[in-house]
């Protein structure tokens, strides 16, 4: 039992809430390695890096769908760089397209008037 962590434990671990893990699990994201008779979650020490990782990509902008096909991906066996690459350049595409139309309408943050809000 040494090598599995209780859900909390994996909570405490990489500052994710418990409510975000029990999503993870029920859209397929992060499953725990078994489940006890009492209900009990039960992940492995290498599902760390994989919780990090979800939330890192969260973070960076990337949708929990994008994700689910990276970490698919991966598990298939094949090497997700090109899909990260895709996704990426598609982020970085549209801050782009965001960028543009803040610099046509002429607003800034700290230059919108209330009609503009």
């Amino acid at each position: 039992m040494n090598d599995y962590l209780k859900i909390g434990e994996l909570s405490k671990e990489t500052d994710i809430p418990i409510s975000a893990l029990r999503y993870y699990e029920q859209i397929g994201l992060l499953l725990p390695a078994y489940k006890a008779e009492s209900n009990y979650r039960y992940y492995k020490q290498s599902d760390i890096p994989l919780a990090l990782f979800i939330k890192k990509a969260q973070y960076l902008g990337f949708s929990l769908e994008e994700i689910k096909e990276i970490i698919q991906e991966r598990k298939s066996g094949k090497s997700a760089c090109a899909k990260v690459r895709s996704f990426a350049q598609t982020k970085i595409t549209e801050l782009q397209e965001k960028m543009k139309e803040l610099n046509y309408t002429g607003a800034s943050p700290r230059g919108l008037t209330a009609e503009q809000l």
